[in-house]
């Protein structure tokens, strides 16, 4: 028995074919195609209890798992990040530089330590939204994965995507820095002077 290919929703959908990417869904899976064949495809495959990873395939055909997601929210939150630069470049604008060092993860989530060569991000009550794969010597790998995606779960899908088609990626960034942690800092500025 094949299990059903998960679906994304009319606004990830629509999202990556802004992006030039085509999706299929075959075999149990759904397949975001590149229309220019000179970039790598994803494939998004469900891992049970609603979980879903998200497999990058590149030019050369190397697979390579990019993201296990708790759930479709989660992973279409990703998504719309990663096909972010690509509508970004057709409008010409550029690339949103989207800070990713582990101070910067959204107070609303933890990262956890490297635990069988994954790091995981998690809400503040210990439950799991995503895990990437820790690479040794990469340790920004996992990292730049996991920091965004947690302050592009502060918002809705809407959202995200004008955050996307802001040249500055308001209401998500503000002054190239996160926009809840320049909002927690400014807070807490204001408790120390009064």
């Amino acid at each position: 028995m094949v299990t059903a290919a998960p679906a994304l929703s009319k606004i990830c959908a629509g999202w990556a074919q802004t992006a030039g990417f085509e999706v299929v869904t075959e075999d149990g899976a759904t397949t975001l195609r590149p229309q220019d064949r000179n970039r790598g495809s994803y494939q998004i495959l469900s891992r049970g209890r609603g979980r879903v990873e998200l497999v990058e395939t590149d030019q050369d055909g190397t697979r390579t798992s990019a993201l296990f997601a708790a759930d479709m929210n989660v992973l279409e939150h990703y998504i719309l990040a990663i096909l972010g630069d690509e509508v970004r470049d057709q409008l010409d604008l550029d690339y949103l530089e989207m800070p990713w060092t582990a101070d910067e993860v959204h107070p609303q989530f933890t990262l956890s330590a490297v635990e069988n060569g994954y790091q995981t991000l998690r809400r503040l009550d210990g439950s799991p939204v995503a895990a990437a794969r820790y690479e040794a010597g990469r340790a920004g790998v996992s990292l730049s994965k996991l920091v965004p995606l947690s302050h592009c779960l502060a918002f809705d899908l809407p959202t995200l995507k004008r955050a996307f088609l802001d040249i500055g990626g308001a209401p998500m960034l503000s002054n190239g820095r996160y926009a809840a942690h320049t909002t927690t800092a400014a807070a807490a500025a204001r408790r120390r002077h009064g």
